[in-house]
């Protein structure tokens, strides 16, 4: 019974860590275009987004999934940003 409950609570522990490192959000950098740094974000839903760093103006700015308007801020990072956008 101790060996039962040792090897099902291993592959517990290793089930919840895979399920977790699938639930994070991907930020792949696409590179400069002018004054704007590019990103596109994978959500753990697979929905893909983008993200703009204006650095002229110095804000972030994202497309939340669902809405059709951008959401800029001057206090964000491109990842701060694909997280509110993923959310």
């Amino acid at each position: 019974m101790k060996y039962f409950f040792h090897t099902f609570s291993i592959v517990m522990i290793l089930f919840t860590t895979s399920v977790n490192a699938d639930a994070t959000v991907r930020v792949i950098d696409r590179g400069v275009d002018g004054d704007e740094r590019y990103y596109q974000v994978v959500c753990p839903n697979d929905k893909h987004t983008s993200v703009v760093n204006r650095f002229k103006i110095k804000q972030v700015c994202v497309y939340k999934i669902g809405e059709k308007e951008e959401t800029c801020r001057s206090n964000w990072n491109p990842n701060q940003a694909a997280k509110y956008a993923c959310k």
